[in-house]
């Protein structure tokens, strides 16, 4: 892994924590995809952040999230880790 995140709770029900680490100063993008490719909610867009831990806490998830499988991607510059999450 190019950085360290984590993604919780994973099954959710009512809030989802995204949250990772940069070692060195990035441009990065969070977001939510269905399983079907379309995104449901852009969390972070191309922003330019420092070194450091970030934390971003998604509450109310069902007023946009049906009960399902979805996928959470973080990308850092020009890499991508895309985590499936279970919206209970």
């Amino acid at each position: 892994s190019f950085f360290n995140y984590n993604i919780s709770p994973n099954p959710a029900s009512d809030k989802l924590i995204v949250s990772y680490e940069l070692i060195e100063p990035s441009t990065v993008s969070v977001d939510i995809f269905d399983m079907n490719g379309r995104r449901i909610k852009p969390i972070i867009s191309s922003q330019l952040q420092p070194r450091g831990v970030y934390s971003y806490e998604i509450k109310d998830i069902k007023n946009y999230m049906q009960s399902g499988q979805y996928i959470v991607r973080i990308k850092q510059n020009d890499k991508a880790i895309s985590v499936k999450v279970l919206i209970l």
